[in-house]
């Protein structure tokens, strides 16, 4: 698989993380706190909002592992780093696929 592919499986990952994740209640909660001036606009803009903040940190923070192994073996955008990002990406999603997978097991 090309690294393209791997980095928008990573992609894909992080926003369906953004927008079925536990989390994104808390997100939720907190964006009047962050963006005081979208709290006052829609429910809806702010439903919104939550979602991408979790879905770009879902992004970012799954590609720190990734950095690192770059920078110790002094590499640069390798099929391996991209499966390092990839695994982070799944690790930081699993309440969301967990919970994904409860809510298609009930009948």
């Amino acid at each position: 698989m090309e690294t393209r592919h791997i980095v928008a499986a990573v992609m894909l990952l992080s926003l369906l993380n953004g927008l079925f994740s536990p989390a994104v209640v808390i997100s939720w909660g907190l964006m009047p706190y962050l963006f005081p001036i979208l709290a006052e606009t829609s429910p809806a803009v702010v439903i919104m909002v939550g979602s991408m903040a979790l879905a770009v940190t879902t992004l970012v923070v799954s590609g720190v592992p990734a950095a690192l192994y770059e920078r110790v073996t002094g590499t640069r955008a390798t099929p391996t780093s991209a499966w390092i990002w990839l695994g982070g990406a799944v690790v930081l999603s699993l309440p969301m696929i967990l919970g994904m997978a409860v809510s298609l097991s009930r009948p």
